[in-house]
């Protein structure tokens, strides 16, 4: 038996419910970008950004990243420090039997708060594509479940796919 050397890296799988080309997908996504005026504590006004990044079709496969930034509050020496920081959500849109899928790719946070985060960046990007929320939803499919296993199986780079909790919580071991 083989030994790798294990990163985590936990993904959720959602179906994109409306019927779009990949040429409008991609054209939707590629200028997105939203800037929000934030005012810091000490009266300072900074810019909040969303935005995707490293939009790239190859293959028939839209792969990118949504980048976030927000404030992280924080107390250092009993004072209120703010710290604008930003996350990175790799994502891939890839067309199956007739339907389209979007895996997100969690980004680095505590534990906990990954299942929202992957929720929040196909919340955001089903609003960039189709302006609703519903429009992209988690994968309920047993059929999506094997065919996924099968390719994360067959991809040749010495992946060992594992599922946490539920089996629509992929979670892939590199």
């Amino acid at each position: 038996m083989e030994v790798f050397n294990e990163l985590v890296l936990p993904a959720k799988v959602f179906e994109i419910k409306e019927e779009a080309s990949v040429e409008s997908i991609v054209g939707k996504l590629k200028d997105f970008r939203e800037e929000e005026p934030y005012h810091l504590e000490n009266g300072d006004t900074t810019n909040l950004v969303t935005e995707v990044l490293d939009l790239k079709l190859e293959e028939g496969v839209i792969s990118g990243v949504l980048s976030k930034d927000f404030v992280r509050r924080r107390f250092y020496r009993r004072k209120l420090v703010e710290t604008p920081v930003t996350e990175e959500s790799p994502f891939w849109i890839k067309p199956f039997r007739n339907k389209a899928f979007m895996i997100v790719l969690a980004p680095s946070v505590a534990r906990g708060v990954k299942k929202l985060l992957t929720n929040y960046v196909a919340n955001k990007l089903s609003n960039v594509l189709f302006i609703s929320s519903h429009a992209v939803v988690e994968v309920r499919y047993p059929w999506c479940r094997e065919a996924l296993l099968s390719r994360f199986r067959s991809c040749g780079h010495g992946a060992v796919p594992r599922l946490s909790g539920t089996w629509r919580d992929m979670v892939c071991c590199l």
